[in-house]
């Protein structure tokens, strides 16, 4: 991890080109995703499940989906359906 000039930082994982322009608040989200994948990267006697949860009035809901594919913004955005 470096400090950049203007208060950001870049973070190298893996030996990857650097991920730059991170702030202060985007750090933990990085480490934390860098880790997830080095604990499942080579997986071979379990399942990795990508899914978020939603909790709202006492009740929650997994929701599973392909990385990337954003379903869980789109609960939260409408939580009210739940």
């Amino acid at each position: 991890m470096e400090a950049e000039p203007d208060g950001r930082f870049s973070v190298r994982a893996d030996g990857d080109a650097p991920v730059v322009g991170l702030t202060r608040g985007d750090l933990p989200t990085f480490v934390m995703e860098s880790v997830v994948h080095g604990l499942i990267k080579d997986l071979t006697t379990a399942v990795a499940l990508h899914a978020g949860a939603i909790a709202y009035n006492g009740k929650a809901a997994l929701i599973a989906d392909p990385a990337g594919v954003g379903i869980l913004a789109g609960g939260l955005a409408d939580r009210r359906r739940l």
